[in-house]
Order: structure tokens, then sequence, then C-alpha cells
């Protein structure tokens, strides 16, 4: 019995003793699953092996193809990176985009956007030269287009600070250089989208993205960037963003060149992610439910997406 008691009581005090000391509980693996809002690279598809020369712009378009320019042509690719049509364009390309109606625009440098079927066949060209007050310029002004509709669409002009929404024959001008919201310097990447009536565009020499009303007369919808010129390092500021994306839930996409990063806000302005990259960034493009980023680098694209979430399938 005097055994069982003195076995009792050493018990009793070292439970009384555990409980007074907290031992520590071993780190976390800093090597888990990523959060719902990082994006994650997607490996071994075709698109780890494809090289390209002078890459200019991608663009995910309607018809759930990739296109993208490299040098003079215009190819397009599967979503895992398999050739689908290369195009016969002429020299000077910049820009592709898309409309719903999946005709293809294709900008050129000296002020053409020729329009094509999906099936590459020639529309129709608009002749954007007459904008065009310097003849100096004549052969490298156009950096940037974007569909809205069937011959909707808007263009940035860098050299001339000059952003147009041109629609069925008639233009007006959303921004160019001087003071205010519609003021811009080396204008790049621009985005519009019907609803929420928006024109976004990288004002890349100012370091900020603005968003200005598809309507007129244009006012502010959202500014990215901080108001300095000098741009910055912290996550909410850039330095030379060079494209710019909205989603159908309204978060804006910002490729920001000099920081190597994809940055990635809310409709408020909140900043909701960084993607950080090992290379400077040329162009942006962005699934219409923002899961999956084509982002292309000089001589190549790498595919991101968000991570999946048991229930949820597909991707882009």
């Amino acid at each position: 019995m005097k055994k069982f008691l003195v076995f009792t009581g050493i018990l009793a005090f070292v439970g009384l003793w555990g409980c007074g000391k907290k031992f520590p509980l071993p780190e976390e693996s800093n090597e888990g699953m990523p959060s719902e809002k990082e994006y994650v690279e997607i490996k071994n598809t075709e698109w780890d092996n494809l090289r390209f020369s002078k890459l200019k712009d991608v663009f995910l378009g309607e018809d759930g193809y990739v296109y993208l320019i490299s040098g003079d042509t215009l190819y397009s690719f599967s979503v895992t990176g398999e050739y689908g049509r290369v195009f016969s364009v002429a020299s000077g390309c910049v820009s592709v985009t898309q409309d719903i109606e999946e005709n293809l625009y294709l900008a050129l440098q000296n002020g053409l956007v020729i329009k094509y079927k999906w099936d590459g066949t020639p529309l129709d060209t608009f002749n954007f030269q007459s904008i065009c007050t310097d003849t100096a310029y004549i052969d490298s002004f156009l950096t940037s287009i974007d569909a809205i509709g069937e011959n909707d669409f808007v263009l940035s002009f860098a050299p001339l600070n000059l952003v147009l929404h041109y629609h069925n024959g008639t233009f007006d001008t959303v921004a160019t250089y001087g003071t205010g919201i519609e003021y811009t310097r080396n204008p790049h990447g621009v985005y519009a989208k019907s609803a929420p009536g928006i024109i976004l565009y990288a004002s890349t020499d100012n370091n900020w993205v603005e968003g200005l009303s598809l309507s007129v007369p244009h006012y502010s919808m959202i500014h990215l960037g901080g108001d300095s010129y000098e741009g910055g390092t912290d996550d909410t500021l850039f330095l030379h963003p060079v494209d710019v994306y909205m989603d159908d839930s309204s978060f804006v996409y910002v490729l920001d060149e000099g920081n190597r990063a994809m940055k990635k806000f809310d409709f408020e302005g909140s900043l909701m992610t960084v993607l950080r990259l090992d290379e400077e960034p040329v162009a942006l493009s962005v699934s219409h439910d923002g899961k999956i980023l084509y982002i292309g680098f000089s001589d190549r694209v790498r595919k991101y997406r968000l991570p999946e979430i048991p229930g949820e399938g597909g991707e882009q």
C-alpha cells in the first residue's frame, strides 16, 4: 500500500511539474503549401522548352489560345504550350489583342492596326499615322493596344505621351502629357474593360498606374503607385511598370519591370499579392478568373497559377 502511495505521489509531482513547464513545439516547416493568394509556377509543360527572340507581347485570347509576338511574327499556342498557328505579318509588330467576336488586332510601330479573322484572314486596316505630329516618331511610336469590342479599342503612343480610345471611326483623347489625372509619360500596357467601364494603363516614366473612366469626360477610378515620379521598391510602389490587366473580379495586375515583380491589387487599391521574378518581365496576360498568369520575358513565357482548392477543377 505504501509503495502504491509513493508511486501515486511521484506521478502527481511529475504531472504538476510538467504542467508548470512548457516544452517548445517543433518549428513549422517553411516548405508547406503556399497560401491561396500566392502564385506558383507551373512546370513540366511545353512552355518550359519554348524559346523566343525579342518577345514583345503575350495575350490569352477569348478563343482560349495564347498569342504572342516574337520579333516580327505572331504565334498562337495552346494553354499548355503546343504550337498552334504562325501568322505571316508585316514588320514592326508591337502588340496583339482580340475582341469578343474573336477577331485579332495587331498593332505595328508605324501606327497601323491590322484586323484579322481568327483564322488569319486580313479584314481591315486602321491608320493612326496622322495622330503623330512629328515625323521622327513615325517608325516607332505605337506601344500597345487593347480591344473592347469590334472596332472599339484603346491605343497608347509612348513618344507622344498619348492614350486614345477608338470607336467605330471616331476617337477621343483619354490621357496625354500635361497635369492632373490625365497626365501621362511614356504610357504602356493599356487594358480596357466595358464593365466596370475603365481604361487602365501604366504611365511608365511616372512609375504609377492610372485607371480612367471609359465614359467621357474621363475621371479617375483608381490610382496605384503613390504620387512620386521617383517610384520605389516598396510593394505598393513601382519602378518602370510596363503592363496592366484587370480580371472579372476587378483585381488589378501590374507588371513591375524595375522591381522584377507582378503585383496584384483589389479595386480599392489594397495590395493583395506580390509575385517575385528572377528577371525583368516584358508582358502579362491573365485568365478571366485571375487564377492563371502568363508572364513574358525577353526569350520565354512562364505560366503561374493559384494553388488548387479541393472541389475546383480545370485550368486555363
